[in-house]
């Protein structure tokens, strides 16, 4: 609509641009104004044809200008609204006057970030920061960073989970030389971290490994309006080995005051089909439907009677109660256990869940950690309101990302980072981009070591951190937390305070030193 040329220019009367505009959604402006908008130009050119208003109408591609310069500030921002940030650059060397309300007009920066990123309330808005979030959408370079940590948690694998909330990282579950349960492990967001254990009241379900582990929080809403963070896990491992998937389920109240004490209780607990090595995913009722007032979370595949398994569960969070999916009977994918399934939000505006990755090893065949091979099918699920769901598996697969890996959705994007997994284990990262997979490059030589079956969590500031998992030989990790970073984003306050280092670090288990010192 802006393009500039010497040979079509003419003037269009300023209410005739106001009514194709519109003051629409963002994703409507965008599929609707490139046609409304040239058929009217075309119409308006031909009848002033005969003004001595140069046009050039050939054919229907055929891009009309106008003259920007005479347009109000108002007019001129009804435009660029109809474009995408990035896009706006090449529409500023065609008029000084988008120039300068590029250059000094924060409300529409702010309207950028809200129709593509969904940011609001942000305080000092500018191009910077509107450049900062295009860089971690895109995530083409990310540095690793050893986090410093004081007091720490012990070794752990088979899937413990972190996560953050109010300026706290919390560590649940895993297994470690034998032990496992539901232990709750906390720290502030510092360098260098202090974990303590969490005195947990109430009655926990069976501990168990494995498990899969839910946060039901509306990332729509903001993160700190909510008094408490609640928590669902569901089934796992009882015994060791692989053996005896859980039943049972229990959702753990969190509470954080303002003297930054952390308390925890078991509010609620109960039966489901047993399962382990499934997702959980949680569909807020923002995007549930009425059918589902407080929203759902849909338990994906897994382990069930020690087989793979493609069903699929909807546990309704306002009865407690467990319904069958229609995706348990659709060809369209395949089971799987030990993947990932992330709610995000697509380009047109509408909710999604990205399956990606996992493995068919289980009981049969040598149990997920090893046995059957690795999925590199990229599936979608959609129709999430009132649970009409729908798979669809995406073409695109390589590069992919195998079982155990770590996946988080980067804040205010629709990009997921991916990182370890596979068997042998794996220490790359892979983004996914509306489900469109890259290597980002990797600044510097500092990188974790391989991991699988680790656990991993998204800072509010764009920092990941990661945690946990074994090696490539099947061996527990040491206890050390590793940070990644989107590089173009710049260095947040915590992540400018770890060092960076000329040589990644290895460590040995230390039941292995302690042989050797043997």
């Amino acid at each position: 609509v802006c393009h500039k040329s010497i040979d079509s220019t003419f003037h269009m009367e300023r209410s005739r641009l106001r009514g194709v505009l519109g003051r629409l959604t963002c994703c409507s402006r965008r599929q609707l104004v490139i046609h409304h908008v040239h058929a009217s130009l075309m119409h308006d050119a031909s009848a002033h044809a005969g003004d001595n208003v140069r046009a050039s109408l050939t054919d229907a591609a055929t891009y009309v200008a106008l003259r920007l310069d005479s347009l109000s500030v108002e007019e001129l921002t009804s435009i660029l609204l109809c474009l995408r940030g990035s896009e706006t650059a090449s529409v500023a060397a065609c008029c000084q006057g988008i120039g300068r309300l590029l250059a000094g007009d924060t409300m529409i920066w702010n309207s950028f970030l809200r129709q593509e990123f969904h940011v609001e309330g942000v305080q000092q808005v500018n191009a910077t920061m509107y450049r900062t979030m295009c860089s971690r959408k895109r995530c083409r370079k990310i540095e690793w960073r050893r986090v410093p940590v004081s007091r720490g948690p012990r070794n752990l694998s088979a899937n413990p989970h972190m996560f953050c909330w109010r300026d706290h990282v919390f560590i649940l579950g895993g297994w470690s030389f034998g032990g496992y349960g539901h232990d709750l492990l906390a720290c502030k967001v510092a360098v260098p971290l202090e974990f303590y254990a969490v005195d947990v009241s109430g009655s926990p379900p069976p501990d168990s490994y494995h498990a899969a582990l839910t946060l039901l929080r509306d990332e729509t809403i903001e993160a700190g309006s909510a008094d408490a963070l609640h928590v669902l896990v569901t089934g796992g491992y009882i015994f060791n080995g692989h053996h005896q998937e859980s039943n049972r389920y229990g959702i753990l109240e969190i509470k954080v005051d303002r003297d930054d004490e952390v308390q925890a209780r078991w509010t609620n607990g109960g039966v489901i089909p047993a399962r382990a090595n499934h997702s959980a995913t949680f569909v807020p009722p923002s995007i549930a439907g009425d059918t589902f007032p407080k929203g759902y979370v849909l338990l994906l595949g897994g382990i069930q009677a020690h087989c793979t398994t493609r069903s699929a569960d909807i546990f309704d969070l306002s009865t407690l109660e467990r319904h069958p999916s229609a995706l348990s009977s659709q060809d369209a994918w395949s089971a799987r256990n030990s993947h990932s399934a992330t709610l995000v939000r697509q380009e047109d505006g509408t909710h999604a869940i990205l399956v990606l990755g996992g493995c068919t090893g289980d009981g049969r065949n040598g149990c997920s950690p090893r046995g059957g091979r690795d999925c590199d099918e990229v599936n979608w699920i959609s129709g999430l309101e009132n649970a009409s769901l729908q798979i669809q598996p995406d073409s695109r697969r390589e590069p992919s990302v195998g079982r155990g890996h770590i996946a988080c959705r980067l804040p205010c994007t629709n990009t997921i980072l991916a990182v370890g997994g596979g068997s042998p284990a794996q220490n790359c990262a892979v983004a996914f981009i509306d489900g469109c997979p890259h290597s980002p490059d990797v600044v510097g030589v500092k990188v974790p070591a391989p991991r699988a079956f680790g656990c991993g969590c998204v800072l509010p500031d764009g920092t990941m951190l990661v945690f946990g998992g074994h090696d490539h030989h099947e061996m527990i990790r040491d206890a050390s937390v590793w940070a990644a970073r989107v590089k173009a984003e710049g260095e947040s306050p915590f992540f400018a305070q770890m060092a960076r280092s000329e040589h990644p670090v290895w460590r040995r288990p230390f039941w292995r030193q302690q042989q050797q010192g043997a």
